[in-house]
């Protein structure tokens, strides 16, 4: 071979290895996305899960606890997606207002219900819940409206049992 066929074999084997390195960076950060995505999903699944069972179940400062808890992931959520972050994808900024009317309104609905109700804590999560609802787009924005659908939404009947407990 002489020079000039080494020099292009040179040059094309360099492009090709610059290349490959650009893709092998591109598909591991979509990977990476997309398993931060996933646990995302998951995280916010078992947050929220936990805090709809305490909200009904547990004592009113564990429920809180788990709805405040449940916020700090929106808000992270929002974070990611305000960044370009493919991580928050799967909720958008209606999705998330949407869940954060829903939380708002089992904050108020849960210090109404307290012994002694503090009501100025109440008027503040309903005045959340409310503009909440308006970025999210609901109709039923009062709060008669707003207790209508977390009560439907939390009254449905759970799913069957399956497996070896399901009798």
């Amino acid at each position: 071979m002489n020079k000039k066929s080494l020099l292009v074999v040179a040059v094309v084997a360099a492009g090709m290895l610059v290349v490959g390195i650009a893709a092998g960076f591109h598909v591991g950060k979509r990977v990476t996305e997309a398993r931060f995505s996933l646990d995302s999903l998951f995280t916010g699944a078992a947050v929220a899960e936990r805090a709809a069972v305490l909200f009904y179940d547990g004592d009113e400062t564990a429920a809180s606890d788990a709805l405040n808890s449940y916020l700090n992931f929106l808000d992270r959520v929002d974070v990611r997606r305000s960044r370009g972050e493919t991580a928050a994808l799967w909720l958008d900024a209606r999705s998330t207002a949407f869940e954060r009317m829903l939380t708002y309104t089992r904050l108020a609905l849960l210090e109404e219900r307290r012994t002694s109700p503090d009501t100025n804590r109440a008027d503040d999560y309903w005045q959340r819940a409310e503009r909440s609802a308006t970025i999210a787009g609901v109709k039923e924005s009062s709060r008669a409206g707003m207790r209508s659908i977390v009560g439907r939404l939390d009254s449905r009947t759970p799913p069957p049992a399956v497996g070896p407990t399901a009798r």
